[in-house]
């Protein structure tokens, strides 16, 4: 028998640097909803909840998305807005960082936002989430609403 150890338990046995979301990050959960004020044409953006400045683990499969029937072939994309990075370097938007084509045609409840394990990021000013809709246009009444998980320092 063979023992073996992880990327993070090597770093650590050798007393290398280690970032604390890899070892003992916080988890948090932003909570969002969105209730429609009236019909709009798609596609619409929508700025679902603010993730903390500094260094950051998002986990997609941990985050979840309850939603109405928007209509047949309304689709939802998951991202961040543009942000300020490591080194004060700007970093674009990416409308599909968590999430691309969740069909919101049916009402679903729970809905996982993807299978991608995790996505690191490093923000000097925090990153807006944000969500896409296209496909058709919003009714009056559609709603959004979920959470967001991530872990941090």
């Amino acid at each position: 028998m063979a023992d073996f150890l992880s990327v993070q338990m090597t770093a650590i046995a050798a007393a290398t640097i280690q970032y604390p979301i890899d070892i003992y990050g916080k988890m948090r959960i932003s909570y969002f909803s969105y209730v429609a004020v009236g019909a709009s044409t798609t596609p619409n953006t929508y700025d679902l909840f603010k993730l903390p400045p500094g260094r950051v683990r998002v986990l997609p499969p941990l985050c979840r998305l309850t939603h109405d029937a928007w209509g047949a072939a309304r689709v939802l994309d998951l991202g961040n807005r543009a942000y300020t990075g490591e080194q004060n370097a700007a970093v674009a938007e990416v409308d599909n960082e968590y999430a691309n084509n969740i069909d919101i045609s049916s009402a679903g409840a729970a809905v996982a936002w993807a299978t991608l394990l995790k996505v690191d990021l490093f923000s000097m000013t925090g990153i807006t989430v944000f969500g896409t809709v296209s496909g058709g246009d919003q009714a009056a009444s559609d709603a959004l609403s979920g959470f967001g998980v991530y872990v941090t320092e």
